[in-house]
């Protein structure tokens, strides 16, 4: 691991005290210092390792797969609605972290993503992690379709509990910001949902629609 990732990774652990031992009260304190960090270590020795054992191709290569899958998913489903998600502060992170941090970052948002999915009815395995801070949801619009403004309004309250999540990377704290871009009735409904992520992005909103009809 290089040196720069290992400090993003480290820079969590606070620096060990010179801790003088005068009493028991002293002594019972310093232990229970020493067991945080320990704690913390463990921690961060896992989440290195698993940084680690994705080199930056391998990374790409899981990005193109899920693009791939995505796409052959949008083609299967007829009539299909896409949500697609990213990162408000993607480019930020970008100036800051290694591309395998980032990774770390955006794997940590996708499980919190699958997690609450059932507030908008997502399925685990059509949801997808795209890289450059972007994710992609795709459901039938007839499971929505019937109320298309409660689809929306849940959508919005899915977007409120994404962006309770706070990532702690190194000594920075990020709470997370998301964008939503939702597509329905669209021959294209991949590549206008990014379009709406850019819009979003240019004109500093949150949410967006677009649908044909």
């Amino acid at each position: 691991m290089q040196t720069q990732e290992r400090h993003e990774l480290l820079d969590c652990c606070v620096p060990v005290l010179n801790y003088r031992e005068k009493s028991e009260g002293y002594r019972s304190s310093y232990m229970q210092f020493k067991e945080e960090i320990v704690s913390k270590l463990k921690t961060v020795i896992k989440a290195a390792s698993f940084v680690e054992a994705l080199p930056q191709n391998d990374i790409l290569k899981v990005y193109s797969s899920e693009e791939k899958k995505l796409l052959e998913k949008i083609q299967r489903t007829y009539d299909s609605v896409v949500v697609c998600m990213k990162l408000t502060e993607f480019s930020l992170m970008q100036t800051l972290y290694s591309q395998k941090v980032l990774h770390l970052i955006e794997t940590e948002v996708y499980k919190y993503i699958v997690e609450n999915r059932e507030l908008c009815g997502f399925k685990p395995e059509y949801i997808y992690l795209l890289g450059n801070g972007e994710y992609a949801m795709v459901v039938e619009k007839s499971l929505v379709s019937h109320d298309m403004e409660s689809f929306f309004h849940t959508l919005k309250q899915f977007q409120r509990t994404v962006q309770n999540r706070v990532l702690s990377v190194g000594n920075k704290r990020h709470y997370v910001s998301v964008l939503v871009s939702v597509v329905y009735d669209s021959d294209q409904p991949l590549q206008n949902a990014r379009f709406g992520i850019l819009k979003l992005l240019e004109e500093k909103k949150t949410f967006f629609i677009s649908h044909n009809g």
